[in-house]
């Protein structure tokens, strides 16, 4: 057990939310806050920390004219400067703020409306024909309110940009319903729905204070200057990016960058400059890959690697590294200084060639439960292979340790949340003992700094009881420039044993440029060896008996996270 010290950095002290975004804009004032690419422009264009508060105060004003103080108000929509609005004017004063992922299909989006009994809804043009399709059936819902556009009936279907210029004019004539709300930091402001890589989604309650210890907690540990851009990558919805990358990061006086999407990263790195992303190993292995790549068809590649040994031989400073390998950084814009890894495991190799080059690789460890961080490593002491040492407040117990001390890791802290919603069964479960069960395996050494070994739903179990982790046989994988995403997992035989089998997607184009050949039985010797690679380093038990070539990606969650279920465990 082990209860996080206080952090390296000294804090400003938060209560809440709206503290912390309206107290940085009493701080940083015209500062670049928010920055959004303008589609007919092609620019991106600034919005600084007042403009912020006042569009926040302005719509939080209308959406309490509305009759919606006390009530819940779902968002929904890509990154953008009026989703950050409507979060901030939802959960600041007006009620309980639902943020929802814009990419479900109107099944998903028709459960979660049920089971959260929204008011309004905000949403952008993206979801406008599934809105059409369930405005009639959910009459509940009172108001639907675009992002986009001017449309509006002044009855049920309204526009952001109106809603903003009414609550302005009412807070001009003296309404201050909205702005001097009393915001209770222990009630339920916040429902968010998991992810549900391996189940289905449940809706996390969290409070104000939960936001607030966790916002305070990660600042103590990593330093953010007002100088900083952050890239928002990940969707807001979502309480990674909404916590560390959109509130934390603001906070501390960062700008905030919105991606225009995956495929817009590397221009969007261009034109921002950022120098900080915040995302998943997915990501950062992918870029990892990507350079590696460019320096071997380039004929750099053994340069490369020459100048990271003399650089770690001699263990050069960071200034020095970085204008040694100012032509990698400028492919990542230029100025980026730091990134943080999370939502799953990464391995150390990719940790260490960034910092290798010049670049701050922290990792970090949590769930939408604990809002979302419980441990992370410091910018000042680190341990790669770990997901670092609890956030100070924050008390880790592995719980029910095996032979080699791997066990259940458990949380108990302010950032833990209320509880899952209309499910009082799984409550149980989740806090049998007085710790919130992460259902995560791992062990924390001697320093409390904890190590992750795979999910507890995700373990293969062999008959003879042996546990497999496949995060560690997918690691070994994943290191290869000829595996682009890979999974494992058990499959029963007949005897009602535990095959180990790996479902690789390859990437096609490695193969295709190194030897001019897609040939599935090509494809699947290549990667055979690199399996065989990957089970002598292991034992017998753990060694991947069954290779399963994969026509196209693994289906994911909006974070970038493979679902460990369904058609991604398909093996014919």
């Amino acid at each position: 057990m082990a209860i996080g010290k206080e952090g390296v950095y000294k804090v400003r002290e938060i209560r809440d939310i709206r503290e912390a975004i309206f107290g940085a804009a009493e701080i940083y004032g015209d500062k670049d806050a928010l920055l959004e690419k303008n589609k007919e422009t092609d620019k991106y264009e600034a919005h600084s920390f007042n403009d912020f508060v006042k569009d926040i105060k302005s719509l939080g004003t209308a959406l309490c004219d509305m009759g919606l103080k006390d009530k819940r108000v779902i968002v929904m929509g890509e990154n953008r400067y009026f989703w950050a609005v409507s979060y901030m004017a939802v959960v600041c004063g007006t009620g309980v703020v639902v943020p929802v992922d814009v990419l479900l299909n109107q099944t998903d989006l028709k459960y979660i409306f049920e089971s959260s009994k929204p008011e309004a809804v905000i949403f952008t043009d993206r979801k406008a024909t599934e809105i059409r399709n369930l405005a009639e059936e959910l009459s509940y819902i009172k108001y639907f309110i675009n992002m986009d556009g001017d449309y509006t009936d002044n009855k049920r279907f309204f526009n952001v940009t109106d809603l903003m210029a009414k609550g302005s004019k009412l807070v001009e004539e003296g309404d201050r319903t909205f702005i001097d709300a009393e915001i209770d930091t222990e009630e339920t402001q916040i429902i968010l729905f998991t992810s549900a890589t391996t189940s289905v989604a449940k809706a996390v309650q969290l409070s104000h204070r939960n936001i607030a210890s966790n916002m305070m907690a990660m600042s103590s540990m990593i330093k953010v200057y007002p100088t900083d851009v952050f890239l928002s990558v990940l969707p807001l919805h979502h309480t990674y990016e909404c916590t560390c990358g959109f509130l934390c990061a603001m906070s501390l006086g960062g700008a905030i960058g919105y991606a225009e999407g995956l495929r817009y990263i590397k221009k969007n790195l261009d034109e921002l400059k950022p120098s900080i992303i915040l995302s998943v190993p997915l990501l950062f292995e992918k870029t990892y890959k990507n350079i590696m790549k460019s320096a071997e068809k380039s004929g750099s590649l053994k340069k490369l690697e020459t100048f990271i040994k003399i650089a770690d031989t001699l263990r050069l400073g960071k200034k020095i590294r970085r204008k040694m390998f100012s032509s990698v950084i400028a492919g990542l814009g230029g100025n980026m200084r730091l990134m943080i890894s999370g939502a799953a495991g990464i391995s150390p190799t990719v940790a260490k060639f960034y910092r290798s080059i010049g670049i701050d690789f922290l990792q970090g460890y949590g769930l939408t439960e604990c809002s979302p961080i419980i441990c992370l490593n410091s910018d000042v002491d680190f341990v790669d292979e770990s997901a670092g040492k609890p956030l100070p407040g924050v008390e880790v117990v592995i719980l029910d340790k095996d032979a080699d001390g791997i066990g259940e890791i458990c949380a108990k802290g302010p950032n833990v949340m209320k509880g899952y919603m209309n499910m009082p069964e799984e409550n149980a479960k989740a806090f049998e003992g007085g710790y919130f069960h992460t259902g995560d395996l791992g062990y924390m050494d001697e320093n409390d700094f904890v190590y992750i070994t795979g999910r507890k739903k995700s373990v293969i179990v062999t008959k003879t009881g042996k546990n497999i982790f496949p995060e560690e046989l997918e690691q070994k994988l994943d290191k290869s420039k000829y595996v682009e995403e890979c999974l494992v997992f058990g499959v029963t035989d007949k005897d009602g044993d535990s095959i180990v089998t790996a479902a690789v997607y390859p990437a096609y184009q490695i193969f295709e440029e190194e030897f001019n050949n897609t040939d599935k039985k090509f494809i699947h010797d290549k990667i055979m060896e690199l399996v065989q690679e990957a089970n002598s380093q292991v034992p017998t038990y753990k060694a991947i008996k069954k290779l399963v070539i994969r026509d196209n990606e693994f289906e994911k969650t909006t974070t970038r996270k493979i679902k460990r279920y369904g058609a991604n465990y398909k093996v014919d």
